[in-house]
C-alpha cells in the first residue's frame, strides 16, 4: 500500500491526517520527544540501546593530502562488502526498517518470510482462516431516504494483509502512531476483532520480524568493524 492509498482509506473512515499532522507539530506533543515506534518496542530497544545500535563506522582515511579534514567514514562499496554473508531475509529487514526500502525485491523477500512464519504459527495455534468483516453503517436511498437492506455478513481472509501490515506500519509509522484506529480499518475489520484476536497475532509476526532486523543490524555492524568471524551464524 502506498501513502496515497492509506490516506484515502483513512479519510473514507473519518480520520483526518491534516489534523493529525497539526497535532504532531506541537512542542509539547509527539514532536517534543520521539516515542519509540512499535518495531522498537517489540525489539526491546530503548533510547540508550538505540544510540548503541546506531551503525558507526571507523575512520577509513585521515584525509591527508586531500581538500577535506576527514574523508567519508565508509562508502557504498564498503557497506556492500560488510553485508557479505548476511542472509537475504535479515538484510531486507534492516534495509526496510532503517531506509524504508520498498523495492519489489525487498518486499517480496520479507513477505515470503512473513507468510511462512504466519502459516506455521496459524497451524501450531489453530488460527481460524477468516474473521468477520467490518460492518459498514446502514445506507439510505438518496432519492427516497428509505433505509436500504444491510449487506450480508462477510468474512475476510486476513493472514496476507496481516503480514503486509507488519511492513506498512514501519513505512507509515507516524500515521499508525497518531491514528490507532487505522489498524482495524487497514484490515477491513471492526475494532473489537482487531483487539482480539488479530492484534495479538500481529504482535507475534512483528516479534519475528524484529528478530530478523536485530540479526541483520548486528551482522552488518560486525562487517563494518572488520570482524571476520561467522557473521551468518
Amino acid at each position: 500500500m502506498n501513502a496515497a492509498e492509506l490516506i484515502a482509506l483513512a479519510d473514507a473512515h473519518g480520520i483526518d491526517f491534516i489534523r493529525v499532522a497539526g497535532g504532531s507539530n506541537k512542542p509539547d506533543g509527539i514532536a517534543g520527544k520521539r516515542r519509540r515506534v512499535t518495531i522498537e518496542i517489540s525489539a526491546g530497544i530503548t533510547e540508550e540501546s538505540r544510540r548503541k545500535q546506531r551503525i558507526e563506522a571507523p575512520d577509513t582515511a585521515k584525509g591527508k593530502g586531500s581538500r577535506v579534514a576527514k574523508a567519508a567514514a565508509y562508502s557504498h562499496a564498503e557497506l556492500g562488502i560488510a553485508a557479505m554473508g548476511v542472509e537475504a531475509l535479515h538484510w531486507s529487514a534492516a534495509q526496510h526498517t532503517i531506509a524504508n526500502d520498498r523495492r519489489p525485491q525487498t518486499i517480496r523477500t520479507l513477505m515470503c518470510g512473513l507468510r511462512y512464519y504466519a502459516n506455521k504459527a496459524a497451524t501450531k495455534d489453530n488460527w481460524e482462516a477468516t474473521v468477520p468483516a467490518r460492518r459498514e453503517p446502514a445506507k439510505r436511498d438518496p432519492k427516497t431516504g428509505v433505509k436500504l437492506a444491510a449487506e450480508p455478513k462477510r468474512a475476510v481472509l486476513y493472514l496476507e494483509s496481516l503480514c503486509m501490515l507488519v511492513l506498512d506500519e514501519i513505512a507509515f509509522q507516524r500515521a499508525f502512531m497518531e491514528a490507532p484506529g487505522l489498524y482495524a480499518i487497514y484490515l477491513g475489520v471492526d475494532e473489537r476483532t482487531w483487539e482480539k484476536p488479530l492484534e495479538e497475532r500481529f504482535r507475534v509476526l512483528q516479534q519475528e520480524y524484529a528478530g530478523w532486523y536485530r540479526a541483520g543490524l548486528s551482522m552488518i555492524q560486525r562487517g563494518i568493524n572488520g570482524d571476520e568471524g561467522d557473521r551468518a551464524a
